[in-house]
């Protein structure tokens, strides 16, 4: 939960023309990057891991929250110039071993114990539970973290602050649980709320009440069914007024919808007509620049992994062929749920101009359940294990943010697709139909 948030910062913020410098160590196994970031307004850092250690120093200027976070992991920090901070914590467990060791014990405290009510209570499990079941575990969360607020040895400022943010989580919570529950036709009015949607300024000072404006958004964008995802998020987009919270939501959704297909150009065109946050405008053009290079007809970035069946397998070496390929990883669940189909299209397309490449973008240390998964699941195809996840360059050059992901090369090793359709989409056979495969 991000139940400090960025008013904290206001609350106690310190500027100084001259800071000291903060001090960071930290010790965590198993971890299999090579750095850590810290960021927190204006300010970013990289730092070096070495044998899991770190040691360096953070030039911050102001006293606030601040991130760290490697891979997909992140905790939160409060830091003011000066501190000294430890961390320690386990990279394969990071959620349930990671300590942070601040001056500010009492805030601290207050951001961990969140962190932990969040990992306890109000899990995704909570979701699955009846109505009343649920709303008793909000209370539960809420009350425990009112009381936690209440001695958190912080100012009343604080203790209101904070207070209005979990009135803000708690709509959002409501607001999930009647899209994403199986049990959500049994709400009644209680899982509604008034709060308004389109204040900029708390928009702007509490990422609580902006994690609601973006959660009802993307809420209200699945209501409509008769319309696509994209669609939808034009409509919902063009109806808000000009601003800041029109800006965010259009720019962090555009990060997703706008990809190497052919509808590239239309999704472009109606970010730049728009979007008025100049920085955010620069960003998307950098990025419609790298995708533009991922057109149909485009030579294609190239593999060389490691193969299930022994050795090393490489693109060139199903030169020839088209490639149907598919980016997943042990742990996505909507991976997995395209595996039956992928093998029925294998299945109905075995001895055809074509190879069916699975290419997996786990962590070195679930190598070994990558091959269980293969012969679990009996998955058919060539099997590749990628050589370093995320970073992967195969990974990189297709600008894959999100999993599974299916490509279609060409028998000349040509871009026929970036962002092919899914096996579970009838247009899949469509596309091999026009092509002749």
């Amino acid at each position: 939960m991000k139940y400090i948030g960025l008013l904290i910062a206001l609350i106690f913020a310190s500027c100084q023309t001259t800071a000291p410098p903060t001090t960071i160590n930290a010790d965590i196994s198993n971890i299999e990057s090579e750095e850590i970031t810290v960021s927190g307004f204006d300010f970013k850092k990289k730092l070096k891991v070495t044998d899991g250690k770190i040691s360096d120093t953070l030039d911050i200027t102001e006293s606030g929250l601040y991130a760290v976070s490697f891979a997909r992991n992140k905790s939160s920090i409060y830091l003011t110039p000066g501190d000294q901070i430890t961390i320690k914590a386990d990279a394969s467990d990071y959620k349930n071993t990671v300590t942070i060791t601040s001056p500010h014990t009492d805030i601290q405290n207050y951001l961990n114990a969140t962190k932990n009510i969040e990992r306890t209570i109000l899990n995704r499990a909570a979701f699955n539970m009846e109505p009343a079941d649920f709303m008793a575990s909000v209370t539960t969360a809420t009350d425990s973290l009112s009381t936690i607020i209440d001695g958190s040895g912080t100012d009343e400022a604080f203790m209101a602050f904070e207070k209005k943010n979990l009135s803000y989580d708690v709509a959002k919570y409501k607001t999930v649980y009647t899209k994403y529950s199986d049990n959500a036709e049994k709400t009644d009015l209680q899982f509604t709320h008034s709060i308004a949607l389109d204040d900029e300024k708390e928009y702007l000072s509490s990422p609580n009440y902006k994690d609601l404006v973006s959660t009802s958004f993307s809420v209200n964008m699945m209501q409509d069914t008769s319309k696509t995802y994209e669609e939808n998020f034009i409509a919902n987009i063009s109806a808000l007024a000009p601003g800041n919270i029109k800006n965010q939501l259009l720019y962090g959704n555009m990060q997703y919808l706008m990809g190497p297909n052919e509808k590239l150009d239309k999704m472009y065109t109606f970010f730049k007509e728009n979007s008025t946050n100049t920085e955010n405008n620069e960003k998307m053009s950098e990025k419609y620049s790298e995708l533009i290079k991922l057109a149909a007809g485009e030579i294609s970035p190239t593999f060389d992994y490691e193969n299930f069946a022994g050795g090393n397998t490489k693109l060139s070496d199903l030169k020839g062929k088209y490639v149907y390929v598919d980016v997943w990883a042990t742990w996505c669940g909507p991976c997995i749920g395209e595996i039956p189909s992928l093998k029925k299209v294998e299945k109905a397309y075995h001895g055809k101009n074509i190879e069916f490449v699975s290419i997996s973008i786990d962590a070195m240390k679930d190598h070994e359940k990558w091959g269980e998964m293969i012969g679990e699941k009996e998955l058919g195809g060539i099997q590749l294990f990628s050589d370093d996840s995320w970073k992967s360059k195969f990974v990189q050059d297709y600008k894959i943010n999100g999993i599974p992901r299916f490509i279609l090369i060409d028998p000349e090793g040509k871009i026929v697709s970036a962002d092919a359709p899914r096996p579970s989409d009838d247009k899949l056979i469509e596309k091999f139909k026009a092509l002749a495969i």
